[in-house]
């Protein structure tokens, strides 16, 4: 069995996957976080008022993971800041690491997270004449 997927709601998700060789887990877990920072930006786009910073949220606990984005705004005076929040579709994330090995989760969970932050860094700096705004990156509890 290669993998498992489960469709509902008209979406499909994945459930299990094979690994054969970690080569095919840091690519899956390559094309999760490019996948993932393309769809965020593109939430983040879409966005009309100017932006102050972006904030990656994230944990991990061992056994899953989860993101969320909070999108720090003003309005057009510059004045109140308001708060946007984008959730993180981490499910395949978490998926991908529950099927290697424990031993090694801590470690593709830092190359996932890394590969994943870097990838936001790179198309959000396409913006930073639009936006002039910082990105941070935070775990949370």
């Amino acid at each position: 069995m290669k993998s498992v997927h489960v469709t509902k709601g008209g979406k499909e998700y994945l459930m299990y996957i094979n690994f054969k060789t970690e080569a095919e887990i840091k690519k899956r877990i390559c094309d999760f976080a490019e996948n993932e920072s393309i769809r965020v930006t593109d939430e983040i786009n879409k966005i009309s008022e100017p932006i102050s910073a972006v904030v990656i949220r994230h944990y991990y606990d061992g056994l899953s993971v989860g993101y969320s984005f909070m999108i720090k705004t003003t309005d057009a005076n510059s004045k109140n800041i308001m708060e946007e929040y984008i959730d993180g579709e981490d499910h395949d994330f978490n998926v991908l690491l529950s099927c290697v090995s424990d031993n090694k989760r801590d470690k593709y969970f830092s190359m996932g997270d890394t590969e994943f932050t870097d990838k936001m860094k790179r198309l959000m700096s396409e913006h930073v004449n639009k936006f002039e705004f910082e990105l941070l990156v935070e775990e949370i509890d």
